[in-house]
């Protein structure tokens, strides 16, 4: 319901929802612990968890993407992890998830260009690909593949930001 409520808003052409959440796609909280003991004996006994990921019983119609560019923290039957599991002792003390770290990462200027993170052929502009790689670079490497991010959108090309105008 909730995306189809996003696809009705009249006003806007392209709607981004980012998801990051610690109960994405597996039943864990962000430092990896079940949430209750019944997950644990489901996921014991070989029951898939929420499966919050994209391929779930939440996959999107393909009108609905034509519109709603959905962004997730990770792909079906993974958790996404906090930046503090992996860096307890990281200099900036940030307490978001690993897939909003490296967003907000992302749409930072490099520290040697004057172009942003994410932006891969330095032409001012961030697509949903530049952006998803540079995310799935970073939280796939420090994750050790134990997060993957994903996105259904059916634009990939498409511009989320643009320095240019």
């Amino acid at each position: 319901q909730f995306y189809s409520d996003l696809y009705g808003i009249e006003s806007v052409t392209d709607i981004y929802a980012f998801i990051d959440a610690c109960f994405s796609g597996e039943n864990k909280d962000r430092e990896g612990e079940y949430m209750s003991e019944e997950d644990r004996k489901d996921a014991e006994a070989g029951e898939l968890g929420r499966g919050g990921g994209l391929l779930s019983e939440n996959e999107l119609s393909n009108v609905i993407l034509e519109k709603v560019h959905r962004l997730s923290a990770v792909s079906p039957n993974q958790i996404a992890w906090s930046y503090n599991k992996f860096n307890k002792h990281n200099r900036f003390n940030l307490n978001h998830g690993m897939f909003t770290t490296f967003l907000l990462a992302a749409m930072q200027k490099n520290d040697k260009t004057t172009f942003l993170n994410a932006d891969e052929n330095e032409d001012n502009e961030i697509t949903i690909n530049e952006l998803m790689t540079f995310i799935n670079r970073n939280v796939s490497r420090i994750t050790g593949n134990l997060q993957i991010p994903s996105s259904d959108s059916k634009e990939k090309n498409k511009t989320l930001i643009n320095l240019n105008k």
